[in-house]
């Protein structure tokens, strides 16, 4: 793992890495004159989320946001103009559930990890039988 990756204080990259990358060579802090395409294998487990892609340089002590990748046959591909540690992460809180029906529309239902849901049908299931959701059917009769 990239140094500063797992610390257990939250101030360094918060959230549950899917994968890990070094790039370049120690000392050098290579930058590309153009960006250059990577593709990380995070594992089909994670196919159709999108995780967010961290950097660590050399001498930092902070992940920066480098955006993000919609993983496809378990491959995270992004672009960078530089080389370092690079860390693919899961987006968001990995234990916020959905609360209401609306949050599973529109490819919600894929942001939620835990549960992992199959669809927006089996989403919305899990709101209604839910007895704490606002979205839930019985809090709506």
């Amino acid at each position: 793992m990239p140094p500063h990756c797992c610390d257990d204080d939250g101030d360094e990259l918060a959230g549950e890495v899917a994968g890990e990358i070094r790039l370049g060579i120690p000392g050098l802090n290579l930058e590309f004159s153009n960006p250059v395409s990577f593709a990380l294998d995070v594992g089909s487990q994670y196919d159709g989320k999108t995780l967010e892609i961290k950097s660590l340089g050399e001498t930092e002590d902070t992940w920066t946001n480098e955006g993000s990748c919609l993983v496809e046959e378990g491959i995270c591909s992004f672009t960078a103009n530089h080389a370092t540690y690079f860390a693919a992460v899961i987006a968001g809180n990995t234990n916020v559930v959905p609360t209401d029906m609306e949050q599973c529309k529109k490819d919600g239902w894929k942001s939620f990890f835990v549960p992992e849901f199959k669809n927006q049908g089996d989403c919305v299931s899990y709101v209604q039988s839910n007895e704490n959701a606002t979205g839930n059917r019985k809090n709506n009769l």
